[in-house]
């Protein structure tokens, strides 16, 4: 069975943007800053200087700040890792129609999504959604898949970069 080593993202420009007016990114295809550079960089350089870490195989969410993220780690580190396919499944959350748009927006066509107590930790919670959205339970079973399957067929260390699953 392989140990797996869990890395999210480095910064995102949406996380930037998050700072001053809250927006829904999920899967939205948010490129890394020059600070989330440094960050996945940073992560590498740990990586390799951990002598009882040996990285033997490296997987990612196919949303680019994750592929971008896992190709600096490994630049940083002096060995070979295979690298594997970019997988969906371990892609952030979907928010449906809230992906990309401002809080402030989103409250004031869905106001349920920030008064009703069944609705409003929506992006926390395990059940419930953004219309047209996921949960956590339908992120968790499709990021377990992918676990299942590298615990089958890899040994050794796996490297896994994706995401915080929630917003």
């Amino acid at each position: 069975m392989p140990n797996f080593v869990l890395v999210r993202h480095g910064e995102s420009r949406l996380n930037v943007v998050n700072r001053q007016s809250r927006v829904f990114c999920g899967q939205v295809d948010t490129p890394l800053t020059e600070r989330g550079r440094e960050q996945a960089r940073t992560v590498g350089k740990m990586l390799a200087a951990w002598a009882d870490l040996r990285i033997s195989a490296a997987i990612s969410s196919a949303l680019g700040r994750c592929r971008e993220s896992l190709d600096l780690i490994l630049q940083e580190l002096p060995y070979d890792v295979q690298r594997l396919a970019d997988s969906s499944e371990l892609n952030e959350r979907s928010l449906g129609a809230f992906e990309g748009c401002q809080a402030d927006a989103v409250y004031a066509q869905y106001p349920q999504y920030r008064d009703d107590p069944n609705f409003n930790q929506f992006d926390r919670h395990f059940v419930q959604k953004a219309p047209g959205g996921e949960n956590l339970r339908e992120v968790t079973e499709r990021a377990w898949a992918v676990i299942e399957r590298l615990d089958k067929l890899h040994e050794g260390n796996v490297l896994i970069v994706s995401h915080a699953m929630r917003d």
